[in-house]
C-alpha cells in the first residue's frame, strides 16, 4: 500500500463523519502528500488541523503552513511569547532563559505544557537532563520567524543575547557553530527567493557572533543583510560595516565579506 493511499485510508476514517465526499478526500489527501513531502509529523498535523482550517483543497489549495499558523496564531499570549523566543533563538535554550527571554514567571511552566502536548507537537527538550526546550521541527521555526513582526524579532534577540550573555550556555564555541549554521541556512533561503527568511536567519547569525565576540564575522554578515535588503537602513548596515573594517585596515571589505559569509550571489558593490 503507498503511503498516498494510506493517507488517503486515514482522511477516510477521520473525515467520513463530516459529509465530506470521497473525491474531496482524495483531493485532501493528494494535496497533504504534497505539502508534507511524506514527514510524518507534517502528515499528522494537517490531519489533525485540516477540517478547522479554512482552506480550499479541491484546486491544490490547501497550505500547510497556513494552516499551521492558524494554530499558532490561536495559541494564549504567553504560550505563544514562549514559541517565539524559541524559535528566533535558533538553538536548545535551558528552560530558565528561555522564560526569562519571552518575560515568563510562574506562568512559564503552563506555556511549556501546552508546547509539550503530543498534539500539539510544536516543542521538544533535549540534552542529558531534558532540560533545554526547541523547536519540534524546523518547519515550526521557519513559519514562526517568517510570520513575526520585524521589530519584535529584534527585541526577542535582544532578549536572549542579554540573557545568554550570564547565562551557562554563553559558550562562544556554540554561539559560532549556532551562527555559521544559520549564515548557511540564509544563503539556501536568498538563492531560493525567499529573501524574508535569509534575512532573518543573517540579523540572528550577526547577534550570534557578537555575543561570541566575533566583530569581524559580525559585521560582514551585516554587510551581506544590507546588501540583501537594499533599502535605507541595508545602505546604513553597508556603510557601518565598510568603516568598521577600515578602522581595522581592511580595503577590500565585498572580498572579505564574501569570504566570511559566503554563498550569496551578489554583495553591495560588486
Amino acid at each position: 500500500m503507498s503511503a498516498l493511499t494510506r493517507l488517503f485510508t486515514l482522511l477516510q476514517s477521520v473525515r467520513a463523519p463530516t459529509g465530506k465526499s470521497t473525491t474531496n478526500v482524495k483531493e485532501t489527501a493528494a494535496a497533504i502528500a504534497r505539502e508534507s513531502a511524506g514527514t510524518p509529523w507534517l502528515i499528522e498535523l494537517a490531519c489533525s488541523l485540516i477540517d478547522d482550517a479554512q482552506s480550499d483543497t479541491s484546486n491544490g489549495g490547501l497550505c500547510l503552513d497556513d494552516i499551521f499558523w492558524q494554530k499558532v496564531a490561536k495559541l494564549p499570549e504567553a504560550t505563544r511569547n514562549l514559541l517565539d523566543v524559541i524559535s528566533v533563538a535558533g538553538r536548545p535554550l535551558f528552560e530558565v532563559d528561555a522564560f526569562q527571554a519571552a518575560g515568563l514567571g510562574a506562568e512559564g511552566q503552563d506555556a511549556l505544557e501546552q508546547l509539550r502536548l503530543v498534539r500539539s507537537r510544536l516543542l521538544r527538550t533535549t540534552g542529558v537532563n531534558r532540560d533545554k526546550l526547541d523547536n519540534y521541527h524546523d518547519r515550526v521555526r521557519e513559519t514562526v520567524l517568517r510570520n513575526l513582526p520585524a521589530e519584535k524579532r529584534k527585541e526577542y534577540h535582544r532578549r536572549i543575547a542579554s540573557v545568554l550573555e550570564f547565562s551557562s550556555q554563553a559558550d562562544p564555541e556554540a554561539l559560532a557553530t549556532q551562527a555559521l549554521a544559520k549564515v548557511i541556512r540564509a544563503s539556501i533561503a536568498a538563492n531560493r527567493g525567499d529573501n524574508q527568511l535569509a534575512a532573518t536567519l543573517l540579523d540572528a547569525a550577526a547577534t550570534a557572533f557578537d555575543s561570541a565576540n566575533m566583530r569581524l564575522f559580525a559585521m560582514a554578515t551585516r554587510r551581506q543583510l544590507g546588501g540583501l535588503i537594499g533599502n535605507d537602513q541595508g545602505r546604513t548596515l553597508v556603510t557601518a560595516a565598510d568603516d568598521f573594517m577600515k578602522e581595522q585596515g581592511i580595503q577590500d571589505s565585498v572580498r572579505i565579506t564574501n569570504m566570511l559569509v559566503p554563498g550569496f550571489s551578489k554583495s553591495p558593490n560588486q
